[in-house]
Formats: structure tokens, C-alpha cells, sequence
């Protein structure tokens, strides 16, 4: 009775070592910036008109990985160039909610990896249509580690404060 009851223990264990997933990414912040021009254009009235403006998408990915290639993101059907660049510094502002006015933190830590992601619009073209679309407003990664692909949810990015210009 002890063998059999041995044998399952052991059994069990290595199913359940056989099920667990090799976690890559620990936490996602997504923010986004609308910045508009300095100068207000007027019409020959005086009345202002609507500003251009311009949206600036930033990712932190906080992960145990150190060596993974950020390739393609995703907002609706819309695609987007990942630009990288690793974070060495402990803690990053990137800036103050513009709901609320928390300041928007992120600190890596022992083991972990902070990757700042900008996210450029890529020409979305009819004959270059996407086979993977992400929920609207909201934005999906893609990277590589290790030789696999994976696709990761970085949600519905927050709004941030824009920096008022001179």
C-alpha cells in the first residue's frame, strides 16, 4: 500500500511540474500622451480652430526576461513598430495621470527587467491587413524569446499629463 501511495505522490508531482508555464512577463503599464501644437491657429474671425494633435503610446514591460525582442503591437486593427529600450535605472516616472494626478512609477527590482516600448504607427494599408487584431483600445504585444513567439495584453493605456510647452 505504501508503493502505490509512493508511486501517485510521485506521479502527481512531476504532472504538476509538467504544468506550470515559464512566466515571462511580470507587470505591464501602458500610458499614452496627447500633445498638441504650441501655436493656436484661428480662422480670419479670431475663433480658435481644432489643434492637431499628436498621440505619444508607451509601454513599460517589468520582466524576468532579459533577452526578449519586442517585434509588433496592436490597438484595434491598427499595427504599430515596437522601439525598445531597456531600462537600467531602479525607478522610472513616467508621469502624472492626468485623472487623478497620481504620479505614474515604475520600479523593477532584484530580477527584473523594465523595457520602455514606443509604439510607431505603421502604414495600415488594405493589402496590409493584419491577422491578428487586438480588443479596441486596447494594446497587444507581440515578442520573441528564446525562439517562441507570444503575444502579450498591455490593456487600455492611461492617459497621461502633457507637458506644457514654453
Amino acid at each position: 500500500m505504501v508503493k502505490y501511495f509512493f508511486c501517485a505522490f510521485l506521479l502527481a508531482g512531476s504532472l504538476f511540474s509538467c504544468a506550470q508555464s515559464n512566466v515571462i512577463v511580470k507587470k505591464v503599464h501602458s500610458f499614452y500622451i496627447e500633445r498638441s501644437a504650441g501655436n493656436i491657429a484661428v480662422d480670419k474671425n479670431g475663433n480658435e480652430l481644432q489643434p492637431a494633435t499628436d498621440t505619444v503610446i508607451q509601454v513599460y514591460v517589468e520582466s524576468f526576461a532579459k533577452n526578449i525582442i519586442w517585434d509588433t503591437a496592436w490597438i484595434g486593427t491598427k499595427s504599430y513598430l515596437i522601439i525598445t529600450q531597456a531600462i537600467t535605472q531602479g525607478v522610472v516616472e513616467a508621469g502624472v495621470q492626468k485623472e487623478g494626478g497620481k504620479r505614474a512609477v515604475i520600479e523593477g527590482g532584484k530580477g527584473i527587467y523594465v523595457w520602455q516600448l514606443y509604439l510607431q504607427p505603421l502604414n495600415n494599408t488594405a493589402d496590409n491587413k493584419n491577422k491578428i487584431k487586438a480588443k479596441e483600445k486596447e494594446i497587444l504585444l507581440k515578442g520573441k524569446y528564446k525562439g517562441m513567439v507570444f503575444l502579450q495584453k498591455a490593456g487600455k493605456p492611461v492617459q497621461l499629463e502633457t507637458i506644457p510647452s514654453v
